[in-house]
């Protein structure tokens, strides 16, 4: 197709610089020759109109005898409309003739040509005893038979009326040779040059090579980690196997918790019932902890509402249960929502009698809810692995030093009920920055409730603002029923 395209594109250019009269160089061998073409043109038009007057002798142009030089511009019998008209016929005639010479046995295959005049012949003229029409239907004259000023006698002429359409068509004919002539030499050019067929040949091998590198590396990447993941497999099963022979009880890594189970359709029809609010607000949905859940409280964990003492204690109080029942997880005790407040307003001596039947000391995990008049934080105390972590969604400056409060809070703890001190040199303690962060103002009890829940598993944190909704909606249906998920 490039083929095609590139001298149709040339074609065109050509027909306008004719149309224009833009100048081309004198001594090109085009330009002579175009130059011949016109002046042969122009005496056959001097030819037709000594026929119509009713002269038979016609007598070639003076310039033709004399020698004198061409006129600088061509002399047409059309307009510059009629010519620019003509210019996509000549295209078509030119393509048709052109593959028609090049594919003698594939002209069949080719579609039909738009003007009906052409089929009859849909590839312009590829035999000379066939008649060609130009853009208006009337027949032309090839240029093997061209009648020329000696052989030209009244009754070979047509009549006055159809000399412009036989210009017309004698034009085109004109045009078309000389647009095959230079495309027989682009053709040869391009088509007898190794090196452009070699550089080609080149690319294209080259672009299926890349092609195959691409697939074959896709492939080898799979079979890769196939074989990594069957490896790993096997080498478990072989060690699993040896320790069974040295008679040590092999444990298994137990799979991982799916953190976000789907929440059963009780659950969603408890959430419609306890978050209606035309329904009494006293109604309890659940008592346990010396606390009482009743719909004004359930009512907090509703849409964009912050979370009231109740809810946050019971929550609470389920994660320590749960430690309790099952010895999997680190031991937990909990403070409730107004330990740290009273810490903080009357120091050791306010919250000393609140574990005079408690060791605090002999738990691993304590949970501390912290409540900023409008903000609920968490601190956790992990007496296991010596830490004192302060969770807060907002990411706040700790402006009261909450971590270090709970250290002077254990230390005087020790000193009261065990007579001894406690050595917090090797302790970390401080904010923990790598948490994810609530987006609206509203969550804060439900990221502290939830910072609880996987620091006494001491689990790594998988939650964040998404599924805020989700947990809302747990949280209801774990209070009510009194057992985490």
């Amino acid at each position: 197709m490039v083929s095609y395209f590139i001298p149709c594109c040339f074609l065109f250019l050509f027909e306008l610089k004719r149309i224009f009269g833009t100048p081309v160089q004198p001594h090109h061998p085009v330009a002579v020759r175009i130059r011949n073409m016109e002046a042969q043109e122009e005496e056959e038009d001097q030819v037709g109109s000594l026929e119509s007057t009713g002269s038979c002798s016609a007598q070639a142009p003076e310039s033709m005898d004399t020698g004198e030089p061409l006129p600088k511009k061509a002399r047409f019998s059309l307009s510059w409309l009629d010519k620019i008209r003509a210019i996509p016929q000549n295209l078509m005639e030119y393509t048709y003739s052109s593959f028609n010479r090049r594919h003698p046995r594939h002209t069949s295959a080719v579609m039909e040509p738009t003007n009906p005049n052409l089929s009859n012949n849909p590839f312009g003229n590829p035999h000379p005893h066939q008649p060609r029409f130009d853009a208006s239907g009337d027949e032309v004259q090839s240029s093997s038979n061209r009648t020329t000023p000696s052989d030209t006698d009244s009754g070979s002429r047509p009549p006055e009326s159809t000399g412009k359409a036989s210009s017309t068509g004698m034009s085109t004919t004109l045009g078309t040779e000389k647009i095959e002539d230079i495309l027989d030499r682009m053709n040869s050019i391009t088509l007898s040059d190794p090196q452009i067929l070699r550089d080609y040949a080149k690319f294209v091998e080259e672009s299926q090579n890349a092609w195959v590198e691409a697939v074959e590396g896709n492939v080898e990447n799979d079979i890769r980690q196939l074989s990594r993941l069957q490896k790993r497999d096997e080498i478990e099963t072989r060690r699993r196997k040896l320790l069974e022979v040295k008679g040590t009880r092999y444990v298994p890594r137990p799979k991982p918790k799916n953190e976000f189970p789907a929440l059963p359709p009780e659950a969603i029809e408890l959430c419609k019932s306890a978050w209606t609010r035309s329904l009494p607000h006293d109604e309890v949905f659940s008592e346990a902890f010396s606390i009482k859940v009743a719909r004004k409280d359930l009512l907090t964990l509703k849409g964009a509402e912050w979370l009231n003492d109740e809810i946050i204690n019971f929550y609470l109080n389920l994660v320590v249960d749960r430690a309790e029942k099952d010895a999997s997880f680190p031991k937990t005790y909990m403070f409730n929502s107004f330990f740290f407040e009273t810490l903080l307003k009357r120091g050791y001596a306010g919250v000393k009698r609140w574990t005079r039947k408690v060791d605090i000391f002999s738990y691993d995990i304590i949970l501390v809810p912290i409540h900023l008049t409008v903000h609920w934080c968490m601190a956790i105390i992990d007496l296991g692995e010596k830490r004192i972590e302060y969770y807060d969604s907002l990411c706040g400056d700790d402006r009261i030093g909450i971590p270090e409060k709970l250290r002077d809070y254990l230390e005087a703890e020790s000193l009261d009920k065990k007579n001894a001190e406690f050595d917090t040199s090797e302790w970390q303690i401080g904010q923990r920055f790598d948490i994810p962060l609530q987006m609206n103002g509203s969550d804060c009890g439900v990221f502290a409730t939830h910072f609880a829940d996987f620091a006494a598993r001491r689990a790594d944190i998988l939650f964040n603002q998404s599924h805020m909704d989700y947990y809302r909606r747990r949280m209801v249906y774990e209070i009510c029923t009194k057992q985490l998920m």
